[in-house]
């Protein structure tokens, strides 16, 4: 392909996207700005770290602060300190000359706002995917432009000079000629930062830091008088994370412009360095070129060029509709309709196909048409004879994946169809909802359509059951319907456990398992393809129950590495298996996609209620909250020195900002649980719910419905006050989120 017909192609697949990119990143250019004229900015190049921290401990006896967590120093001469308030976090200008607050900090500021739309477009993961792509569109079309431009100049020498065309098509040449060096700057920046934030470079600093620990306890003393703050300049610090009140073991943690280094929070002593290599300090450079901080002449002249992407993509769609007047057109796929048998799968995960595939196999050979599809494809099918729908349920009675929108679709068909309809349902009669959707789907189907079989009921995937309903479909048709299903072809990865970390509590037990893929499957299936929400779904060797058990994964996985957290059934199968696995132990397992369960996309916040292992899948997400969306999490355990999951997670997130709020329930210590939370925090969550949070459960079923039913009493009392939003309201508007066990 030649460069022109690159540089169309390239113009017109990105430049939509490009254009709010490029408008997105000239207002952020100002922020340089704005910053370098703000009354908050301060002169910090004279002073030492104790001497700020002398002065904050002043204005803190003075003012009756809570405990200060953190004080960081920005590009722009600001500095911000994060206060301690309960399990609420929050961020306050300092002013350096007195140690006073000058002011919170805006949580959801313009500029903040603005930063996300032109990371992420709002669209989380896949937002920042497009933009990386943008990226790379936007450097390869700079690269075709500057191919067009030296043909039409006449080469190098005359790159320059004024363009040989007038109009439109010279304004175009003119603005490329001014922002070629620029443009070449943001894309390539761009590119090599989003590269590095999906871990496609290599990464630039140690997977985990190691945190030493205090060696003797001593008489606290204030951090202003420990010696190694005393030679220590502002002007060189980026963050200090103050030791955790009370807990003599914590240290001070200091990054600087050149390492990482923790101090003994009693005597001063460096216990450990880490400096920054070449990588760290590469990854910076590149974030000062993409967006100029700390230097305003260079930002603003990257704002001016960022705004040339938006006149590129107008004078070059111009541009084109003028060259062509050729329509395109598109054709639609049509449907020949030639199936006398229907069969429609609903599964969550692959298992109900297998049974579906044996169905249609059994009915190929006896000469039927046959028609395998999607539950959510159903259709009014007018030359079918007979309709088969085979479904499992998910959670709390609800349609899995792929049948979403059929009870809709159900209630748009004619009033009247030609076929007889059976349907199967796939489930565990253990569960209070064994096999509801199936059932919603039979009642609705004989509103418009006869049966041809009642609906019969596969208990964890029985296959005498399947074939026994096989036969009695068999008398039903006057044929011979032999149903053998087979398990599943599906590609399992080999995984290693390399840590082992014990919960015990009474005679409960829950194990965290820290595990990584072996190097031979890395060669073939990925087990990188995950996102914050799925399922590892093991089977238990050697037994007899094939089924497979599915299991949240607890963190994001880096390098190949997850993390599972299992509760001890003993009288189970696989959670006695799993838990009793050693250090070293290789098992089967494959990573399962859960995409109801995935953390929403947009940057609205989050409230998410888990008890016990069910907190699994939101470490994940909260890991994943680089953009620091709001997440308030409400957490049930049963003591908090003993079954307390990720605790020391969940505060580091507190600190980072991943973690917006965090409301816990110990049932052995307080004798409450998490639903007691929520009914404590109702003027926070009616908040929630009028600005549009989403609201996500995880774990047993009592649980879900102690929390469904408490939820459902505070909008009831809600209703009252004028408030029109029902629980079944949030769930339709996909706005309550369920993984129930």
């Amino acid at each position: 392909m030649q460069a022109r017909s690159w540089h169309l192609v390239l113009g017109l697949s990105f430049g939509l996207i490009l254009l709010p990119i490029g408008i997105t990143g000239a207002l952020l250019s100002t922020q340089v700005l704005v910053s370098a004229v703000s009354p908050l900015r301060q002169d910090l190049s004279a002073l030492s770290l104790a001497a700020v921290l002398a002065r904050m401990e002043k204005a803190r006896m003075e003012n009756h602060l809570t405990e200060v967590e953190a004080l960081e120093r920005s590009e722009d001469g600001t500095l911000i300190v994060s206060i301690r308030e309960g399990y609420q976090l929050t961020r306050h200008y300092l002013s350096a000359a007195s140690g006073e607050l000058l002011g919170p900090v805006p949580s959801n500021s313009f500029y903040t706002a603005i930063e996300r739309f032109h990371r992420s477009l709002l669209l989380a993961k896949p937002g920042r995917i497009i933009v990386a792509l943008s990226a790379l569109s936007l450097m390869l079309l700079t690269a075709t432009g500057l191919r067009l431009t030296l043909r039409r100049q006449g080469g190098w020498r005359r790159l320059f000079s004024r363009p040989k065309e007038g109009g439109l098509s010279g304004l175009h040449t003119l603005m490329g000629q001014l922002a070629l060096a620029p443009l070449f700057i943001l894309s390539s920046t761009g590119l090599i930062l989003a590269l590095y934030r999906f871990e496609l470079l290599p990464q630039s600093g140690p997977d985990r830091l190691i945190y030493p620990e205090t060696p003797v306890e001593l008489a606290p003393v204030p951090a202003s008088s420990l010696a190694a703050f005393q030679d220590l300049p502002l002007s060189t610090l980026i963050s200090l994370t103050f030791p955790i009140e009370g807990d003599w073991f914590d240290v001070y943690s200091v990054k600087t412009k050149q390492n990482y280094v923790f101090f003994d929070q009693f005597t001063g002593a460096a216990l450990s360095e880490h400096p920054l290599n070449n990588g760290q300090r590469f990854m910076a450079l590149m974030l000062t070129m993409h967006t100029g901080r700390g230097m305003v002449v260079y930002a603003l002249l990257l704002g001016l060029m960022a705004m040339a992407v938006p006149a590129f993509f107008v004078t070059g769609l111009l541009l084109w509709c003028r060259r062509t007047s050729q329509s395109r057109a598109f054709a639609q796929d049509d449907d020949d309709g030639t199936a006398d048998t229907v069969i429609l799968v609903g599964s969550q995960s692959q298992s109900t196909w297998s049974f579906a595939q044996a169905l249609q196999r059994s009915m190929l050979s006896l000469g039927h048409r046959v028609l395998l599809t999607d539950l959510d494809a159903i259709a009014p099918y007018p030359n079918a004879k007979l309709l088969f729908v085979l479904t499992s349920t998910f959670g709390a009675g609800q349609a899995p994946d792929n049948a979403q929108r059929s009870l809709q679709r159900i209630e748009q068909l004619p009033r009247s169809v030609a076929w007889h309809f059976a349907v199967l349902g796939f489930g565990d009669s253990q569960y209070d909802h064994f096999c509801r959707f199936a059932d919603r789907v039979a009642e609705q189907l004989g509103t418009i359509a006869p049966i041809l079989l009642p609906t019969m009921k596969i208990d964890r995937q029985h296959l005498p059951s399947f074939a026994h309903w096989g036969a009695l479909l068999g008398q039903r048709l006057n044929q011979t319907v032999s149903l053998e299903a087979v398990t599943p072809n599906v590609k399992e990865l080999s995984f290693t456990v390399l840590q082992q970390t014990v919960y015990r509590f009474e005679e409960h037990l829950a194990v965290d398992l820290l595990i990584s893929s072996t190097a031979a499957d890395k060669a073939g299936d990925k087990a990188g393809d995950f996102s914050p929400g799925d399922l590892l779904a093991v089977r238990v060797p050697g037994n007899e129950d094939r089924r497979e058990r599915l299991y949240s994964i607890a963190a994001n996985p880096h390098k190949g590495q997850f993390q599972l957290c299992i509760k001890l059934d003993r009288l189970g199968l696989c959670s006695p298996f799993l838990t009793a696995l050693p250090v070293g132990a290789i098992f089967q397992a494959r990573l399962q996609s859960n995409p109801r369960f995935h953390c929403p996309a947009s940057e609205t916040p989050l409230v998410l209620i888990a008890a016990g292992t069910g907190v699994a899948p939101f470490i994940a997400m909260i890991q994943a909250n680089r953009s620091r969306r709001p997440i308030e999490l409400f957490f049930g355990c049963r003591h908090p020195d003993h079954d307390f999951l990720y605790g020391p997670e969940l505060r580091q997130s507190l600190i980072s900002g991943q973690l917006t709020a965090l409301h816990t329930a110990f049932s052995r210590q307080q004798g409450e649980y998490v639903q007691d939370r929520l009914a404590e925090q109702t003027g926070r969550l009616v908040q929630h719910i009028r600005q549009g949070s989403i609201f996500m459960v995880c774990g047993g079923l009592a649980m879900a419905q102690a929390v469904a039913q408490q939820m459902d009493k505070l909008l009831t009392q809600q209703a009252e006050c004028g408030m029109d939003m029902t629980l079944a309201q949030l769930k339709q508007q996909q706005r309550y989120l369920e993984e129930v066990y």
